[in-house]
C-alpha cells in the first residue's frame, strides 16, 4: 500500500535536513542534493510516497502564504503516478494547512493535459531565451 510520508513537516534543524538529502538518488540532471538544499533553507520540505520501506517519489513542497507549491518531483515512472496517486493526498494536506490552491510548473505537455483533467489549469505561461 502507498503512503506519503512527510519527512520535514514542521521545519526542523536545517541540518538534518541538509544530511537526509545526501542519500537521494537523484537521476534528473537539473535536479541536485545542493538544489534541494537551497530550497530547505527558503522554508520547503519533504513529501515522500512509499511503498513500505521503498521510496517511490520525491517531492519538495513549500507552503507560500495560501498556496502549496510544488517545487520538485522525481518519481519511478511506470510504477508511481504522481498526478493519479499523489495529488489528492497533497490537496488534503494542503486544506489541512489553511492553503486555498495548489500550484506546480511543468515543460512536460501531457502532464499539463493529465493534470487538466483532475481540475488543474493553466494559470501562466514562462517564454525563456538563453542570452548567453
Amino acid at each position: 500500500m502507498i503512503q506519503a510520508k512527510l519527512k520535514f513537516p514542521d521545519r526542523l534543524e536545517s541540518q538534518i535536513a541538509m544530511n537526509a538529502f545526501d542519500s537521494i538518488p537523484l537521476d534528473h540532471p537539473n535536479l541536485s542534493s545542493e538544489y534541494y538544499k537551497a530550497e530547505i533553507k527558503k522554508g520547503a520540505f519533504l513529501l515522500n510516497f512509499c511503498d513500505g520501506d521503498e521510496i517511490l517519489c520525491h517531492t519538495l513542497c513549500l507552503i507560500d502564504e495560501k498556496e502549496f507549491v510544488i517545487v520538485a518531483a522525481i518519481g519511478k515512472n511506470g510504477i508511481f503516478d504522481i498526478t493519479k496517486e499523489g495529488l489528492e493526498v497533497m490537496e488534503k494536506y494542503a486544506i489541512e494547512k489553511g492553503c486555498e490552491t495548489l500550484r506546480f510548473s511543468t515543460m512536460r505537455i501531457g502532464l499539463v493535459e493529465k493534470a487538466k483533467k483532475y481540475g488543474y489549469r493553466i494559470a501562466e505561461v514562462i517564454c525563456r531565451k538563453s542570452l548567453i
